[in-house]
C-alpha cells in the first residue's frame, strides 16, 4: 500500500490528481494542447512540481503546455514504501512515462510531438535517464545542476545508508538544522528573492512532515537508492544524441558542486550552457535576475528547435521503464 498525504495537506493542492500503478500522483498541468510540443518538468530530490510554476507560465504564455508533476512521496503524490519497489531512477522514470500515457487525452503527447524536457538536480538525472532511454520522445532536453555524476558523497551519506541509523539522524533533524540544511541551496538565502523561496521552502517541509507521512521516508529510501552519482553510462548516451541541449548552472552551487558542469559538459556535449554568477542550487527559481537569465536560455531554445519540429519516429513508452 502507498502512504497518502492527510486531508489537511490534500485540501492545499493546486492540481490535480490521477491513479498510477504505484499510487496516487499529483500534477499541475498548465495551458492548453497545440501545435507545439508538451514541456515535461522534472523536480529535484525534495521539491515538488510546483517549483517550476514561474518558468510554466512563461512558457505557456508562449502558447506550450507545460506538466509538473509530484514524484513519488514528494508534495502532494502517496509515497511508495511497501517494498515492492525502491524509489529510484527505475520508479520514477516509469511513474513518468505511466502519468504521460494517461495524460494523453489532455495532451499532445501522443499527436507525434516530441517532448521538451527540463530537470533540475535529482530531476535533471532523471531527465538524463529518460531521455537516453526513450530518446526519440525527446526534442529538447534542459538540466539545470543535475545529480547524477560521479563523485565523492559525504561521510553523513553513507550513515544514512545503514538501516536504522538513517531512520535515527531523520528523527533528530529539528527546524533549526533543518532552516540551517536549506539555506546551503542558496548562494546568500538572505537576499531578496532567495529568503522569501527559504522561508515557503523550510514551511513546505515542516509542513510535510506533519501531514505527509510518506515524505520522510521516501526520501530516506530515495538517498539509498536513486543513484545520484551513478548515471555516468545515462549521460554518455545523451551526449551522442543529435538535440539541443541547454546545461544551466550556478557557480556557487554546493550541493551538486559547480566543478562537476566541467565533466557534464565533456558527456553531454551540450548546445548551449548558462553559468550563473553569485547562483547557488536553486536560485535561478527565486532571485529575479538569475531566473531571467534561465527563462531567457529556455524559451530561446525551444523556440529554436520548434522552428523545424521533428516528428516522434519510435513508439510512446510504456509505463514500464526498467
Amino acid at each position: 500500500m502507498a502512504t497518502r498525504p492527510k486531508g489537511e495537506w490534500l485540501a492545499q493542492a493546486p492540481g490535480s490528481f490521477v491513479a498510477l500503478s504505484h499510487g496516487t500522483v499529483h500534477y499541475q498541468l498548465r495551458g492548453t494542447p497545440s501545435d507545439k510540443p508538451l514541456v515535461l518538468c522534472i523536480h529535484g530530490i525534495s521539491a515538488d512540481g510546483g517549483q517550476f510554476a514561474n518558468l510554466a507560465q512563461e512558457l505557456v504564455d508562449l502558447g506550450y503546455q507545460v506538466l509538473m508533476p509530484d514524484l513519488y512521496g514528494r508534495g502532494w503524490s502517496d509515497a511508495v514504501l511497501d517494498g515492492k519497489a525502491k524509489n529510484d531512477e527505475k520508479l520514477y522514470t516509469a511513474q513518468l512515462s505511466e502519468l504521460l500515457l494517461q495524460l494523453g487525452p489532455d495532451t499532445n503527447y501522443m499527436s507525434g510531438k516530441a517532448l521538451h524536457v527540463i530537470g533540475t538536480s535529482m530531476g535533471g538525472a532523471l531527465a538524463v535517464n529518460f531521455t537516453a532511454q526513450y530518446p526519440r520522445l525527446v526534442r529538447t532536453v534542459t538540466l539545470g545542476c543535475p545529480a547524477g555524476l560521479p563523485t565523492p558523497l559525504p561521510a553523513l551519506a553513507g550513515l544514512v545508508k545503514v538501516p536504522g541509523v538513517g531512520e535515527l539522524l531523520m528523527s533528530m533533524v529539528g527546524k533549526g538544522a533543518t532552516e540551517k540544511n536549506t539555506a546551503k541551496a542558496y548562494a546568500d538565502h538572505l537576499r531578496p528573492g532567495a529568503k522569501e523561496h527559504w522561508e515557503a521552502t523550510v514551511q513546505r517541509n515542516y509542513d510535510l512532515g506533519k501531514y505527509h507521512p510518506g515524505f520522510g521516508p521516501a526520501l530516506l529510501d530515495t538517498v539509498r537508492n536513486f543513484p545520484l552519482t551513478g548515471l555516468q553510462s545515462r549521460y554518455d548516451i545523451v551526449g551522442t544524441l543529435d538535440i539541443p541541449k541547454l546545461l544551466v548552472w550556478g557557480r556557487a552551487d554546493v550541493v551538486v558542486p559547480f566543478h562537476l558542469s566541467e565533466q557534464a559538459v565533456k558527456c553531454l556535449k551540450p548546445t548551449s550552457t548558462l553559468f550563473l554568477d553569485e547562483c547557488g542550487h536553486v536560485d535561478f527559481f527565486c532571485v529575479e535576475e538569475l531566473a531571467s537569465q534561465m527563462k531567457a536560455a529556455v524559451i530561446a531554445q525551444l523556440q529554436e528547435a520548434d522552428q523545424s519540429p521533428a516528428d516522434v519516429s519510435a513508439s510512446a513508452p510504456t509505463a514500464d521503464a526498467n
